[in-house]
């Protein structure tokens, strides 16, 4: 099964919302459908990520408009 991800993007004051499927597997993290978008799909997607282990707070985003840790959300 797929899941779905609209992303809001910004660039030099232009905004848009960007729709992508990502194949759901066990342990998908918000993170995870992030980094498979960049590499299989969208390479100018951008987007911060560091320690992936919830401690560094770099990958924080928003999901269904609640702040969150990209790399502690499952999907």
């Amino acid at each position: 099964m797929d899941v779905t991800l609209k992303i809001h993007r910004y660039v030099e004051g232009k905004s848009w919302v960007d729709t992508f499927t990502v194949p759901r597997s066990t342990g998908l993290t918000v993170l995870g459908a992030l980094t498979y978008i960049k590499e299989q799909q969208d390479p100018t997607l951008s987007f911060t990520c560091s320690c992936r282990s919830s401690i560094c707070g770099a990958c924080a985003v928003r999901v269904n408009g609640n702040a969150e840790l990209s790399c502690e959300v499952l999907i």
